[in-house]
């Protein structure tokens, strides 16, 4: 699972908290980044009357076609940062220039990565995210043109073999893991 840790001060707050971050819209709440506070006493807080909270932000190790969808604004300008860097460095031909345009390169391809999703083809901002369909490991795939991700494949058809997406044979997080793990051997429908 990929973490971001942000530390804050929270007020006498003295056991374990876990909870979620909700999206509400359409009349629907949906939770997709989980958190947990945990208690971490410091001297200086103590005395102060507070303790300090560790938050940790959990993104998804499976996607829904939804929750990928969420995440595409941050996904598409960084894409677009990419192909911009990649068309800048092939003009290049000092070889410190190509060399920091290789590094930007990098720093950009690692938020993907930070945010769970993998770049296929920097020449066209190919994305996949990981999900389950119906209990098999799968890629949800997105290309830049796009304007959702509209579409899967299975881990070796690559893009030649994309079909539409259908949003109720993806599982979140908790039931593609229990599938995974045999618990589960269907989704339950809605």
């Amino acid at each position: 699972m990929r973490s971001i840790l942000e530390r804050h001060e929270v007020g006498r707050f003295l056991s374990r908290w876990q909870g979620a971050l909700f999206v509400l819209g359409a009349g629907v709440s949906q939770s997709i980044l989980h958190f947990s506070l945990c208690a971490s006493p410091s001297p200086k807080l103590l005395s102060a009357g507070r303790m300090r909270f560790d938050v940790i932000w959990t993104l998804p190790v499976f996607f829904t076609p939804q929750q990928a969808n969420e995440f595409l604004p941050e996904v598409r300008q960084t894409v677009e940062r990419i192909l911009a860097i990649k068309k800048e460095a092939d003009n290049r031909t000092e070889d410190h220039e190509i060399t920091d345009a290789m590094e930007e390169l990098e720093k950009e391809i690692q938020k993907l990565e930070e945010l769970g999703c993998v770049l296929k083809d920097m020449t066209t901002g190919l994305i996949d995210f990981p999900a389950v369909r119906l209990g098999t490991r799968v890629w949800l795939c997105w290309k830049l043109d796009e304007k959702y991700v509209s579409f899967w494949h299975g881990l070796h058809e690559g893009y030649a073999g994309r079909k539409p997406v259908d949003e109720k044979e993806f599982y979140d997080d908790d039931m593609a893991i229990k599938s995974l793990g045999g618990e589960v051997s269907s989704k339950p429908q809605a």
